[in-house]
């Protein structure tokens, strides 16, 4: 078993953390704030040997962005999960995935589903990242204005 695995369980509020080394479970708010007070905990039980953590994560959308932004500010090493990997895995182990605290300790020790190249610091770029946001934004807006238009010829049909 590799100890220096991290798994974490991303939900909108929180983040489910279970730590390898000393097999715990901790809370913490996904957030700045949250990341920053789970790497200060992680510093204090792996001292020198933080620099070979590895953050184990399924993407979540937004909800996992602020950890991967994290994460490559901090340069720690993630293997960022396709969710249908985890879940096959997990039914492979014969547990009871969609619990929090489970999910983080199953995370924990999926390490050995990675490829080369997958174990990296993630890359952030804050202008990519807004561009994303603009398109995500635009096609919404899109969207509106097609379902908006839409209604409004059904009125003028119905009305003549």
């Amino acid at each position: 078993m590799v100890s220096n695995c991290i798994g974490i369980d991303v939900s909108k509020a929180s983040i489910n953390v279970h730590i390898q080394k000393n097999s715990k479970d901790f809370i913490f708010e996904n957030s700045l704030k949250g990341f920053k007070s789970l790497f200060s905990k992680l510093k204090k039980i792996y001292k020198k040997e933080i620099e070979n953590i590895i953050f184990i994560f399924e993407p979540t959308g937004s909800y996992s962005e602020a950890l991967r932004q994290f994460c490559s500010e901090k340069e720690i090493k993630c293997f960022i999960i396709n969710p249908k990997q985890f879940s096959n895995y997990a039914k492979a182990l014969g547990e009871e995935v969609k619990n929090d605290v489970n999910d983080a300790r199953v995370l924990s020790k999926a390490l050995h589903l990675s490829k080369k190249g997958q174990v990296k610091v993630p890359l952030f770029n804050g202008d990519v990242e807004h561009i994303k946001e603009l398109m995500s934004f635009y096609k919404f807006l899109c969207q509106f204005l097609l379902q908006y238009n839409t209604i409004k010829n059904l009125k003028v049909f119905m009305n003549d």
